[in-house]
């Protein structure tokens, strides 16, 4: 595989180099939301160039009547929502959420260690007192 000027001996080290057209595949640590943020943004930069070429041609009316009756809407003109165009470095909520639940689970597994911490004290001290009843411990 060849990324940024270098080849690269598998998809793991070219995905460790940022080249992620290869995401789709396998789990390579990307979230879903971002694989489909990515492929949205590339479909969005394939329909400019066949929005380019219709009117090259000149079909924009038989295109506009193609989508009104396919769709019901006229077509939609991607040069005016460059704002759908976001970068990789928008925030991903599938990553939020996934911290959230590493959260949660951290906190109920400390709350199970105070919890059989407790109990190993209490078992402690009976014991003592226990060995103290039998003359044990002075």
């Amino acid at each position: 595989m060849f990324c940024k000027g270098r080849w690269m001996c598998s998809k793991e080290c070219n995905h460790a180099s940022g080249d992620r057209t290869a995401c789709y595949n396998w789990d390579c640590g990307c979230t879903r939301y971002a694989k489909k943020r990515r492929l949205l943004r590339a479909h969005r930069v394939e329909m400019r160039v066949m929005m380019d070429l219709i009117e090259d041609v000149g079909l924009e009316e038989t295109l506009d009547a193609m989508m009104i009756d396919e769709t019901g809407n006229v077509n939609f003109a991607l040069d005016l929502h460059s704002e759908m165009d976001e970068e990789s470095d928008q925030e991903d909520p599938e990553v939020a959420l996934r911290q959230e639940n590493d959260d949660k689970q951290a906190f109920l597994e400390a709350a199970r260690c105070m919890l059989e911490a407790s109990g190993v004290k209490l078992d402690l001290e009976r014991t003592r007192m226990r060995l103290e009843d039998l003359g044990g411990l002075r």
